[in-house]
């Protein structure tokens, strides 16, 4: 499977657990919606690992890009100055070099989309016990009313 068909069943999953969260939040839902939900938690936690794992991998690579993109801007800078300059100020041109900043603000995205995988896998993981408890609550509530005990 692709990943862009991996994030769009992820997103198509996400959107379905919040669907039913809402619902049993309405009061709309039974026990056989709450084992759905519960399996579709952990459907989308497979998802949710393959991306997150992605999102960490090109975070670290494009980190590492950081400094190679850098040491060449810095390579470049002091060959094509025409006067001495002090490492500061060296420094200062590199970190203004578009290359430099395009590379950084690429670490941020990949560390930010990592981030909110992160919370989202939170998310399902915990709304997967919760509608996984329900199931079992009410399972145990149907055999006692069978027994006659309620």
């Amino acid at each position: 499977m692709a990943l862009k068909d991996i994030e769009k069943a992820f997103e198509e999953q996400v959107k379905a657990i919040r669907e039913e969260t809402d619902s049993y939040y309405k009061g709309v839902s039974n026990s056989e919606d709450a084992k759905k939900v519960a399996i579709l938690c952990l459907k989308a936690k497979y998802n949710g690992n393959i991306l997150k794992n992605q999102a960490d991998y090109r975070a670290k690579c494009v980190k590492r890009d950081i400094e190679f993109v850098k040491t060449d801007s810095y390579a470049q800078i002091r060959k094509e100055s025409k006067t001495k300059m002090t490492e500061a100020a060296v420094n200062n041109e590199v970190l203004m070099d578009e290359k430099v900043r395009e590379t950084v603000t690429s670490h941020l995205k990949a560390e930010r989309d990592s981030r909110n995988y992160s919370g989202l896998m939170d998310w399902i993981q915990e709304t997967h016990l919760t509608f996984r408890q329900f199931a079992k609550q009410e399972e145990l509530i149907r055999e006692r009313i069978e027994q006659g005990k309620l």
